[in-house]
């Protein structure tokens, strides 16, 4: 947590889907299961991250706005 703006994820922490999330729904658990992407910024006055992953094989680079916190977890380096 950034105690200054309240924020769960400081910018460049690096960031996964967690698998209850993606179990929901197959067309997230397809393109999102073992990505790991990196918090890129905020928009203004949001406290949900941006989120962009970047490309990986043959996946797209993706940059997922406003991605619920409750969603994400963050990967130990």
């Amino acid at each position: 947590m950034d105690k200054t703006t309240g924020r769960l994820f400081q910018l460049g922490t690096k960031v996964r889907f967690k698998e209850a999330f993606l179990e929901k729904d197959a067309d997230d658990k397809k393109r999102y299961q073992g990505r790991i992407g990196e918090v890129a910024g905020y928009r203004m006055g949001a406290n949900d991250p941006i989120v962009l992953f970047p490309r990986n094989g043959r996946r797209k680079e993706q940059k997922v706005f406003e991605v619920f916190s409750s969603r994400l977890e963050i990967v130990a380096e």
